[in-house]
C-alpha cells in the first residue's frame, strides 16, 4: 500500500532509510500520456488514470486548482509537484543519491488513497509541473511527469470529516458514522506525514506494531493488523481531499514514515497513533 507497504517490509530503522533510498533510487521517468481529462460531478475536472504496459499514464496537461484525479487502476499512485527551480532532470540524479532527502527536497508530496469509495483524490494544484509516482506490487516505482496548465475554477468538495496531520498527533474526531464520508486530510506539521487506518488483529496492540517496525529481524507471519484504508504521504501544508465508505468498527490511525529530522523511528513511536470509533 504505497510508502506505508513498502516501509512495512523492512525489520529496522536503518532498513527503513536504506528502504527509501531503494525506492526512490529505482524510479523510472515516464512521459505524459494520452489520458482523458473529463467533467467530474461538481464541475471538478477529472483526469483519467490509465494503465499501459509500462505503468500508469496520465494527461500530458491538466487544469490547476481543484482537480479530481482517478485512481481507480493505480491504487498505489502518488502525487508531488516539483518544488520551484527544480527539473526532471535534476530530480533523476538526486534519485540515485544515497541520501533519500536529496530527492525529497525537489517535490513536495501531495497525497493519494487506496480504498476509496469512487477511486479518485482530489487535490488544489498549483501551475507548474507535478509528477505521478506508482508503487506496484512487483517491480520498480515508475514516475510519469504532467502538467499542471489553466485553473479548473472549481471549488473543493464539503469535507465530512477534517483530520489535520501535526507533529506527532492526529487531529481527527474520535468517532464519526458509518457510510461514505469525504475526508479533508491536511499537513499541519513541519514534517512530511501520512494516515493508515488499520484493524488491529484480534489481541494485538499498537506496540506489537511498534514492534514489528523496530524489529531487526524479518517478520515471520501476516502483520498484527489488516489494512482498512490509506492517505499517502503529504508534504507541510498540502491538503487533499477522499470518500472512504467505513464500516462500522474500531480502528487504529497511525502514521509509520520516518522521523527525518529526528532519531529517524516511525511517528507512531513518537505518539502519533489515533483510535477512530465508526459506528452504525
Amino acid at each position: 500500500m504505497m510508502w506505508n507497504r513498502k516501509l512495512r517490509r523492512i525489520g529496522s530503522v536503518a532498513s527503513v532509510l536504506m528502504l527509501v533510498v531503494l525506492v526512490l533510487g529505482a524510479c523510472t521517468m515516464m512521459g505524459g500520456g494520452e489520458a482523458a481529462v473529463e467533467e467530474a460531478a461538481g464541475d471538478i475536472p477529472e483526469v483519467m488514470i490509465e494503465m499501459g504496459d509500462a505503468g500508469p499514464t496520465i494527461a500530458a496537461e491538466v487544469p490547476s486548482g481543484v482537480v479530481a484525479f482517478n485512481t481507480a487502476v493505480a491504487p498505489d499512485a502518488g502525487l508531488a509537484r516539483l518544488n520551484e527551480g527544480a527539473t526532471l532532470e535534476q530530480l533523476n540524479e538526486a534519485l540515485g543519491q544515497p541520501d533519500p532527502t536529496a530527492a525529497l527536497a525537489l517535490v513536495s508530496l501531495l497525497g493519494g488513497a487506496s480504498n476509496t469509495a469512487d477511486g479518485k483524490v482530489i487535490v488544489d494544484l498549483k501551475p507548474g509541473r507535478h509528477v505521478l509516482i506508482n508503487f506496484p506490487e512487483d517491480g520498480p516505482p515508475t514516475v510519469a511527469p504532467f502538467t499542471a496548465g489553466e485553473p479548473s475554477g472549481a471549488t473543493a468538495p464539503t469535507a465530512d470529516v477534517v483530520v489535520d496531520l501535526v507533529d506527532f498527533n492526529f487531529a481527527i474526531p474520535a468517532e464519526i458514522e458509518a457510510g461514505p464520508k469525504v475526508w479533508q486530510i491536511s499537513n499541519k506539521g513541519e514534517q512530511w506525514h501520512e494516515m493508515a487506518i488499520v484493524k488491529l488483529s484480534e489481541g494485538a496492540t499498537v506496540d506489537d506494531v511498534l514492534a514489528m517496525l523496530q524489529s531487526e529481524e524479518e517478520t515471520e507471519g501476516p502483520p498484527p493488523f489488516e489494512d482498512i484504508a490509506f492517505w499517502a504521504p503529504n508534504s507541510p501544508g498540502e491538503t487533499g481531499y477522499v470518500t472512504w465508505d467505513l464500516p462500522a468498527g474500531e480502528y487504529t490511525v497511525i502514521c509509520f514514515l520516518p522521523d527525518l529530522a529526528g532519531d529517524f523511528s516511525a511517528h507512531a513511536a513518537h505518539g502519533m497513533v489515533a483510535t477512530l470509533m465508526v459506528t452504525e
